[in-house]
Parts: structure tokens; C-alpha cells; sequence
């Protein structure tokens, strides 16, 4: 009888989890299945979080069982966001219904039933190889690095996505990548302890000779970020032989000091870092390089020819202090390098709106309610984000060395950022200058009421709605104006609105996983938009289109 027992639970269990068993009438139950998305096989151990998205509710995880089935019993009803994962796949959030794609948050009320929720989950893609020195020695416990270029509004630059260290036969292997490309570094650093000091390399004769090192190299051999070569994969891909080989080449030394710009004080405790500049618009990435204390000042080993920016920052008494230095390393030793930081400055902002009537006029806002933001154009700088300061002003502190591009958000859904002025001067699409304004002269913001709106219909292929479909609408100015561009998600019925639209002509895009295409990169942009559909907007106008799915 025990065995028997056993064996009724064991099938009432497995039941549950395929969702078929039956439960409390006042339980919330949410069940599903999880699928390899290549193969339509079942996906056993893949985890199943729901994150509430309001206070008072914990985190629920599970696994799949080995028929890819989930489920949560007498769930506390909220609003979760959902993220399914396993080993060897790429996390999803958006689950199916059948043939309606979910969107990444969903609400379960109480006593609900939800059973039939399906996950599929692509393979992710890997990349493997080899790291060599000149000598054809594997390069035993590098560090490789994996970036990818970032396109963030106007900023420009490269993120790092993983790292990894090669073995014992120099062999390395990155996992876990989505579609795209890729740049993979290799890095070797002598290990040098910390108190120990490092001669200058000499001859017999006393004379100091060139300092042969490995320096950082991306694939295939380039030590220049212009000249790397990256490394594109698509879905559930492996590319193999992605060999670097490492080269001797002479470096020198970089010295200097960090001065404080307020008190003229040397201070050893700014944080000094070298990035190699390169690629397209000044884009940088960060040189893994030792960086030793020197007397009053720093000393860096092992560069490389070419061009580099050279950063640090502090603070003192809650005041952040910057430098961002160009330099051109050739083959001689540079000294003497001051780093002289800038205190942040203190700016304000007016802003003017323009359209609204009078008092009552439904397009009025509480101004206070709205969120100001100045984005670097550099990766050197953080986002500066503008507090309200009496009835129309905001006041904020930049770098006076950088480039800023406005931003405007929480503003009722008409308007848009129509004008940026400093001294007269528009500077909405050439980006302010942090030098440019003051607290006398004023960073002069107008926002207009008169957005035109686009409201349409997302379809798929067989003429499906695209429920829960990505949805951009992007200028014909491109990311010249990135304040005008304007995204939201299709509803279940593949239906969306878009509101508060600069005067001009836009094409709009919507998809699924992968945008179609990479939407602030100017280069690539105008090729992508035979993939859209066009929309001529017009002041207080609303325009009607409907939008394909990109596949």
C-alpha cells in the first residue's frame, strides 16, 4: 500500500507541474512550459522567476521539470515582471498564449487561471580561440576581453560584455553572447608587486633602450582600436578560431600629477585611468594598465603608441573635480603630465512652454513634475540630472569641458522639446557645451504643446496582431535630434500610440526580439528605413498607420 502510495503522489506532482491537476477553487495558479526554441523539444532545469513590481510581495522561482513545465501554486495575485533562464540560452522575458506574444509584466488576480504560458528560448552563441605570443607560446591565464559598440542617443562608445581567462593552452571560449558583433581583446600585465621599483631598461653603456612589451590586442592583431576587426555571429552560433596573436612592441612610460583645480594641491588620491581612443567619433575603451603611485604623482609602463585620453576625477567637500587629457603616444617617455581637475559647474536651466493658452488650459502641467536630464556625448562624464529651483528654474552641475545633449521627460504626452538656447545661440541639435551656461546665463528650454500623435496597428506576417511588439518612431533627422524620437509597446491587440511628435517626417519600426537595425547609428540608418513605414506629422495632427513586423 506505501508503495502504492508513493507512486499516486509521485503522478498527483507531476501532474501539477504539467498544470492538469486540480486545485483550490480560491488559488491563483500560473503554469506553463518552457521550449527549445531550434528544436520545439522541452527545456528541463530552466528557472522561472516572477519579480513582483509592487511592495510587499517576494520573488517566486521555480525549475522546469523534465517535460519543460512549470508551476506556481496559490500565487499572491500583483503585477510580475518574468524572466526565464537556463544554462546554454539566452534569458527571455516575453511568454506566448497561444499565438499572442505577452508582454514582460503581467498580472495575476486572485483565483486566476493561467496555464497555458510557453517560453522559448534560443541557444545562445559562443565565441572560442586562442591567444599566442610571438614566439608561438600559448598565452597561459590572460585576461580576454569582450566589447561590443554602444549607441546611446549622441554617446558613442564601446561596453564591455564579459571577460575570460585563457588556459593552459592559451585556449579561450565566451559563452553566453546574444546576436551582434563583437570586439575581443587579449591583454598581458606583468605582475610587479606593489613596493617593488621597476628600472628603466638600459645597455651596458648606461644608455636607456627601447621597453619591449605585449600590449593589449584586439583581433586579429591590431593594437589601434581603429584596427580591429569585429567578430559577427548570429543566433545559436559558434565561431571558432578567433586566434589573437600577441607581438612585442616597444612602450614607454607615462608621468604626471593630479592637481586640484580649486586648491592647487597635488592630490595623490585622484583616480587616474588611460583609454585608447579610436574607432568612429572619438569612441574609447578602458587600457587594463597598472597605474603606480610616483613621489607626489603616477606612473604608467607599457603603453603603446597611438592616441589615448587620460582621466581622473575626485571629489572634495561633495564637489566632483575632472580632467580628461589627449595624448599622443609616439616612442619617447612623456613627463610632466599635470592633470588639472575642474570643479563641476553649477548651471541653470529656464523653461519656457509654448502653446498653452492660459491657466486652464488642459496642456498645463506642473512644471515641477518635470524630469531634466544633460547626457554626456563622452563616456568620461556621468548624466547630469536638473532639480527644480523656484517656479520655472532648475539648477544642476556639468563639466565644463563636455558636451551635453537636453532632455525632457514626464511632460504632459503632447508636448515635445522644441528649442535649447545659451545666449541666444540654438544648440538643440549641435549639443550645449558645459562652459556655455551659467547661473546668470541661463540654459533656455521651450516646450511646445502642438506634438502631433501616430496611432496604428502592428501585424505579423499571416496578418496576426503584434501584440506586446516594439514600437519607434524615429525622425528623418536621425540622431541629430534624438529628443524627438518617440517609443512605446503594442497593446494585445497589436495597437499602439505615440504622442507628442516633433513637426516632420518619421519612419516608424516595430519588432519582436531584435530591433532591425541600430537606430542612432547614422551610418547605418538611412539603409534601414526600407524596413519601416513612413509617416509625414503635423502640428495638433494625428496621423493613422499600420507597421509590419520586422523578422
Amino acid at each position: 500500500m506505501r508503495v502504492l502510495y508513493a507512486f499516486a503522489l509521485a503522478a498527483v506532482c507531476a501532474a501539477a507541474q504539467r498544470g492538469t491537476a486540480k486545485v483550490d477553487a480560491g488559488a491563483t495558479v500560473v503554469a506553463g512550459s518552457v521550449l527549445n526554441d531550434g528544436t520545439g523539444e522541452p527545456l528541463s532545469r530552466a528557472q522561472v522567476l516572477l519579480q513582483p513590481m509592487v511592495a510587499g510581495l517576494s520573488p517566486v522561482a521555480l525549475e522546469s521539470d523534465e517535460h519543460g513545465a512549470f508551476l506556481f501554486y496559490d500565487l499572491k495575485p500583483g503585477t510580475y515582471s518574468v524572466r526565464v533562464a537556463r544554462d546554454g540560452f539566452l534569458p527571455v522575458s516575453h511568454g506566448m498564449r497561444g499565438s499572442v506574444r505577452m508582454p514582460p509584466y503581467l498580472t495575476f488576480d486572485e483565483g486566476s487561471r493561467t496555464r497555458d504560458l510557453t517560453f522559448r528560448l534560443k541557444r545562445w552563441s559562443v565565441i572560442a580561440g586562442k591567444v599566442k605570443f610571438d614566439s608561438g607560446e600559448p598565452g597561459t591565464g590572460l585576461l580576454v576581453q569582450v566589447l561590443r559598440q554602444s549607441f546611446i542617443r549622441n554617446r558613442r562608445g564601446f561596453v564591455l560584455v564579459t571577460t575570460a581567462r585563457t588556459n593552459d593552452l592559451g585556449e579561450y571560449r565566451i559563452a553566453g553572447l546574444a546576436r551582434g558583433g563583437y570586439l575581443i581583446a587579449a591583454t598581458y600585465n606583468r605582475t610587479v608587486p606593489q613596493d617593488a621599483v621597476e628600472p628603466e631598461r638600459v645597455d651596458e653603456q648606461g644608455r636607456t633602450i627601447p621597453d619591449m612589451r605585449y600590449a593589449t590586442t584586439l583581433y586579429p592583431s591590431a593594437t589601434r582600436l581603429s584596427d580591429a576587426v569585429p567578430v559577427h555571429v548570429n543566433d545559436a552560433q559558434e565561431i571558432g578560431g578567433v586566434d589573437i596573436y600577441l607581438k612585442s612592441v616597444p612602450t614607454v612610460r607615462l608621468r604626471g600629477r593630479v592637481i586640484s583645480g580649486s586648491s592647487g594641491k597635488v592630490l595623490p588620491g585622484g583616480s587616474v585611468s588611460l583609454r585608447r581612443v579610436g574607432g568612429s567619433e572619438g569612441a574609447s575603451i578602458n587600457v587594463p594598465i597598472t597605474v603606480r603611485p610616483l613621489e607626489d604623482g603616477f606612473e604608467m609602463r607599457g603603453v603603446t603608441a597611438g592616441p589615448y585620453m587620460l582621466t581622473a576625477e575626485t571629489y572634495e567637500s561633495g564637489v566632483r573635480l575632472s580632467a580628461a587629457r589627449p595624448v599622443l603616444v609616439t616612442d619617447a617617455p612623456i613627463d610632466n603630465i599635470d592633470l588639472v581637475l575642474a570643479p563641476s559647474k553649477e548651471i541653470r536651466l529656464e523653461v519656457r512652454k509654448e502653446g498653452a493658452e492660459n491657466e486652464t488650459d488642459p496642456k498645463e502641467f506642473d512644471a515641477k513634475a518635470l524630469r531634466i536630464t544633460l547626457e554626456p556625448r563622452s563616456e568620461l562624464n556621468p548624466v547630469a540630472s536638473a532639480a527644480p529651483f523656484g517656479s520655472s528654474s532648475w539648477r544642476t552641475s556639468v563639466a565644463p569641458e563636455e558636451t551635453y545633449d537636453v532632455f525632457v521627460a514626464n511632460g504632459p504626452a503632447d508636448y515635445y522639446l522644441k528649442s535649447v538656447r545659451v545666449g541666444g545661440e540654438e544648440r538643440l541639435g549641435a549639443g550645449y557645451s558645459g562652459s556655455a551656461a551659467s547661473v546668470n546665463v541661463p540654459l533656455e528650454i521651450t516646450l511646445a504643446a502642438n506634438g502631433g500623435s501616430v496611432a496604428g496597428r502592428v501585424y505579423s506576417a499571416d496578418d496576426r496582431p503584434g501584440t506586446g511588439a516594439s514600437v519607434i518612431a524615429v525622425p528623418d533627422a536621425g540622431p541629430a535630434r534624438p529628443q524627438w524620437y518617440r517609443n512605446t509597446s503594442a497593446d494585445e491587440y497589436g495597437v499602439f500610440d505615440l504622442r507628442g511628435l516633433a513637426p516632420g517626417r518619421y519612419t516608424l519600426f516595430a519588432w519582436y526580439d531584435d530591433p532591425p537595425c541600430e537606430f542612432y547609428d547614422a551610418e547605418t540608418l538611412p539603409a534601414c528605413r526600407a524596413s519601416g513605414r513612413s509617416v509625414n506629422i503635423a502640428e495638433d495632427s494625428q496621423a493613422v498607420v499600420e507597421v509590419p513586423l520586422t523578422p
